[in-house]
């Protein structure tokens, strides 16, 4: 599965035994997918967030959008450990850790339960052992309000930001608006760093945005039975050779037009631009010859 914002998504639709299913949100800020395990080649369902957060400053501006996002993350994830959210937050984070360090004194000293402790020191040994626990950004700016808020909601959900850590962004961190900012982010649980294939920003091309770069990531869920059986499935293609032979035969047929095809193909073909009925056509057309 491939995903580019922000100038396309993937919406999928609920079908028969809730395979795909679209998660409904209450919040303006984000919409939610769950992909079933069961079209995936994944143990888990994976559940994905496209978000936009108003600038802090506009008139849409609310403290409250990333309270509301976490809240729905924690209902929508129950059970769910691969996470992805990619979107344009409006937060400059510089390269601020979006992390708590893996400090077991002072998570005794804080009384922090056991299951926080193992979780928190799993996840810290993901990105120390991928040798990614140091985040680059581009944008060296002033950290704003967003972007304290989006560490702080990366802390408490144990997300991480994949910009400027994966892929062709290792170590750079490019910016992603007006060539001065980074403001949109990949966000991914530990989990989904296993998953993610490729992650990259893409250079600003003004026929899909106004001003931001695209967030290019791919992630590998797909089901190699379920291609399989689709495949397997599917029509072969017949290819007819012409046979020279033939040639009389085929144009008395079309003389007599036994069927009255080529009437009714001529009726479709003067109603075409009152009723667009293309496939319907070709499909006529091909029946004939």
């Amino acid at each position: 599965m491939c995903w580019n914002y922000p100038e396309s998504m993937i919406t999928l639709q609920k079908t028969e035994g809730n395979l795909k299913t679209n998660q409904e949100s209450d919040s303006e800020f984000v919409q939610w997918i769950e992909i079933s395990n069961q079209i995936s080649s994944l143990d888990q369902h994976t559940l994905f967030g496209c978000t936009y957060v108003p600038p802090e400053f506009s008139k849409y501006s609310s403290d409250e959008s990333f309270i509301e996002i976490e809240e729905e993350l924690l209902i929508f994830s129950q059970g769910i450990k691969n996470i992805v959210i990619v979107g344009d937050f409006n937060a400059r984070t510089s390269s601020l850790k979006d992390y708590v360090d893996d400090d077991i004194n002072l998570q005794e000293i804080l009384q922090i339960e056991e299951d926080i402790i193992n979780d928190n020191t799993s996840s810290y040994s993901i990105l120390k052992e991928n040798n990614i626990l140091q985040r680059f950004n581009k944008d060296t700016g002033r950290v704003n309000k967003y972007g304290t808020k989006l560490l702080d909601f990366c802390k408490r959900c144990n997300l991480f930001i994949a910009n400027g850590r994966l892929f062709s962004d290792n170590g750079i961190g490019h910016t992603t608006c007006k060539d001065a900012s980074m403001v949109d982010y990949l966000l991914l649980s530990p989990n989904s760093f296993n998953i993610t294939t490729d992650f990259e920003i893409i250079d600003f091309n003004p026929m899909f945005s106004d001003v931001h770069n695209r967030v290019h990531f791919t992630m590998k869920i797909d089901n190699d039975n379920h291609q399989k059986n689709l495949t397997f499935n599917q029509k072969v293609d017949q290819h007819v050779r012409w046979r020279s032979d033939k040639t009389n035969e085929f144009i008395q047929e079309i003389n007599d037009d036994p069927n009255n095809s080529l009437n009714e193909l001529n009726i479709m073909l003067n109603k075409m631009n009152e009723n667009t009925q293309v496939a319907s056509f070709i499909k006529k057309l091909n029946n004939l010859l």
